[in-house]
């Protein structure tokens, strides 16, 4: 961070990664808050209107389908400027959202009992937190924490673009990046994984702690030593179960690491060379191991 200065390229080379990776901050972190702000709103309807907004969800698209298809409809008959073909192709393609309707409606027929299922279950899940209002501490901490790391690696992963030296290719500046970028940024993004899975694992370990805690033991109290069940699984996957945590983000940044190798390796024309074809046949077991941890 402090071997790298952008007076290198300050006002010469303007379109290179690092202004590129630099410009793009602003919009991403306004991003996060907009998609935390939808996501708070959404919980909070969730735990106070969760069956009509459910229902209103499932009911609103052949409703909006079907007023589709009338609209469709009337203008193909009624319509003024309509010509007589215009006219025809609006009464046929009219016949799209009526089967879209009609698919709808089916479905909520003949799954209406699974669809209260859901709902049912979606309300226990609003108990829990109601019950539990510590677990969204919990959440909003490790969302802190996953931000502040973010912007922290974004920046050192910007300035990593910084490392090269400028030169001159038929009498225009050029930009040469430094040859030791290809290890260092797989090497970034792989301790990115890494800790984002960490985080991830100790909010899902300290979730976990607190709703089979609430389900076995519901009728008893909440608090044990002073302690109530979410401080004490959060404190738990900090401690106890942070080995196992940080092993099992270490599998899944493997499996996303190699499934990294597979995107840069399908770019790649498939008959570029002997070496490309080698790597071909050595990523297709990964490849099949990568998919089924994913399963």
């Amino acid at each position: 961070m402090f071997s790298t200065s952008e007076k290198n390229i300050q006002g010469v080379f303007t379109s290179t990664m690092y202004y590129a990776i630099k410009q793009s901050i602003g919009p991403l972190i306004g991003t996060i808050f907009i998609s935390s702000f939808v996501g708070l709103l959404w919980i909070f309807f969730l735990c106070n209107f969760i069956k009509p907004f459910m229902w209103f969800t499932f009911l609103s698209v052949p409703v909006i389908s079907f007023v589709i298809f009338l609209w469709m409809l009337f203008n193909g008959i009624f319509g003024i400027d309509n010509t007589l073909i215009a006219a025809n192709q609006s009464k046929l393609l009219s016949i799209i959202p009526l089967i879209i309707t009609g698919g709808h409606c089916l479905f909520i027929h003949r799954y209406h009992a699974l669809i209260n299922h859901c709902i049912d279950i979606i309300k226990v899940s609003c108990i829990i937190l109601r019950q539990s209002l510590d677990i969204f501490g919990v959440s909003l901490f490790c969302l802190s924490i996953q931000i502040l790391f973010s912007s922290f690696w974004l920046i050192l992963f910007d300035r990593l673009f910084l490392l090269g030296s400028s030169t001159t290719i038929e009498g225009k500046a050029n930009w040469a990046q430094d040859a030791n970028l290809i290890y260092l940024v797989p090497f970034y993004l792989f301790y990115y994984w890494w800790t984002t899975c960490i985080i991830d694992g100790v909010e899902r370990s300290s979730i976990a702690g607190t709703v089979s805690h609430w389900y076995f033991h519901q009728e008893e109290t909440q608090f044990i030593n002073g302690f109530n069940a979410t401080h004490i699984s959060f404190r738990r996957a900090l401690t106890t179960s942070f080995g196992s945590i940080c092993f099992g983000g270490l599998i899944a940044s493997v499996v996303r690491f190699i499934q990294f190798l597979r995107q840069l390796n399908d770019q790649i024309p498939q008959s570029v060379n002997f070496l490309t074809t080698i790597l071909r046949w050595v990523m297709w077991p990964i490849v099949l191991v990568s998919d089924l941890v994913e399963k």
